[in-house]
């Protein structure tokens, strides 16, 4: 079901890659070292979303847009990526 007060068509799904432990400790670390991953919604009515990623003070935006699903594990996908690139050097 979607959250309260949302339209059903904007729906993204459940989230179950934020339960595995690998994903919960890459998404905390990013976290405390101001690196932010969030789904913007890629236009109305489209049911596709781009990732924008925040580096500190500089934001990305993934040059792909995604699917209800695909977005939340492209999402954690991108938390390992810089959590293991970045790990050891912050």
């Amino acid at each position: 079901m979607p959250y309260p007060g949302s339209k059903k068509n904007k729906y993204m799904g459940e989230n179950p890659f934020a339960t595995m432990p690998e994903n919960t400790k890459a998404h905390m670390w990013c976290f405390k070292n101001n690196i932010f991953i969030t789904p913007v919604e890629a236009g109305y009515k489209a049911r596709m979303w781009y990732l924008e990623i925040r580096l500190g003070s500089k934001t990305f935006k993934s040059p792909e847009k995604y699917g209800p699903m695909d977005v939340w594990e492209k999402m954690y996908e991108f938390y390992n990526y810089y959590y293991k690139k970045y790990e050891k050097k912050i």
